[in-house]
């Protein structure tokens, strides 16, 4: 089999468009997990790079493929799956300059993947102490002649307060809610 990746003819042109509105988000959110969390291995090729991971990762690694030829028309992917439960591997080539954007569009998710628990972890805690603070803390008397809040204020805070909690949670269960949204 013979794999041309060198095409100069070919431009590096990422498509985002391509993929449905209603999926694009869930693709790169899968995206991100395939490279980050899901791949055992990763060899940097000339061209591209090769990912090594397990083979029951095989419905992920489908959606993914699937959608990404829509978005990134350039890339060559090969998913090749050793018998019995050997792994899988996905090789993602293309024209010169494709394993460099790919480095620049995982990157930094890539390097941050490993904080998500203390990610999450410090985020409960700030919105802990924000939902005490708003709640429960002891509220101060004003000094004689000192300033009030302005009226509002508190119902302005808890608004601000309860919107990004309802973001965060949104945040964290987007990646568990996401097989069930695509199907």
């Amino acid at each position: 089999m013979s794999t041309n990746t060198t095409d100069p003819a070919v431009d590096i042109v990422c498509v985002p468009g391509a993929i449905p509105p209603g999926e694009r988000a869930a693709h790169f959110e899968l995206g991100l997990r395939v490279f980050a969390e899901l791949a055992e291995e990763r060899i940097d090729l000339p061209s591209g790079i090769a990912l090594r991971l397990a083979g029951d990762n095989l419905p992920q690694v489908a959606r993914f493929v699937a959608n990404e030829r829509k978005c990134c028309p350039f890339l060559h992917i090969e998913v090749e799956i050793a018998p019995g439960a050997g792994p899988m591997w996905l090789r993602l080539t293309g024209p010169p300059g494709t394993r460099e954007l790919i480095e620049a569009e995982l990157g930094l998710a890539r390097w941050l993947a490993p904080f998500k628990p203390l990610f999450i972890v410090v985020t409960a805690t700030l919105l802990g102490y924000g939902h005490y603070l708003v709640y429960f803390a002891p509220k101060k008397a004003c000094a004689e002649g000192g300033a009030f809040p302005a009226p509002g204020t508190t119902r302005w805070m808890k608004l601000v307060l309860w919107s990004i909690t309802a973001l965060a949670l949104a945040g964290l269960g987007i990646e568990y809610a996401e097989s069930y949204l695509i199907g």
